[in-house]
């Protein structure tokens, strides 16, 4: 895989996490304010079902192609896109920390 081609496939991958996180939080957000907190038994349940759903869509969005990419013998480039992946979800936190302070 070329450079540049890696470079905007990692970053359509943080837009991907960050979109699927703001989705995410929205949703969790809406049922906040429309129930109320959630006192029972089955609260707890959903908030784990939620995080293991969100878990396998955001480790599929991050690893899903460098592990193909590793498998297909293009072992730099799945490195390089996994990382640079990476840097963008850091740049992105790291602004976002930089924001609420």
């Amino acid at each position: 895989m070329k450079d540049i081609k890696i470079i905007k496939h990692a970053f359509l991958n943080a837009v991907g996490v960050i979109a699927y996180i703001v989705f995410i939080c929205w949703v969790i957000s809406c049922i906040s304010k429309i129930g109320g907190p959630v006192e029972t038994f089955w609260g707890p349940i959903a908030l784990l079902l939620i995080f293991v759903v969100s878990a396998t869509v955001v480790g599929t969005l991050v690893l899903g192609k460098p592990i193909l990419l590793y498998l297909d013998g293009e072992k730099k480039s799945a490195l390089k896109l996994l990382l640079c992946t990476v840097i963008f979800l850091a740049i992105v936190a790291a602004m976002l920390i930089l924001v609420l302070l």
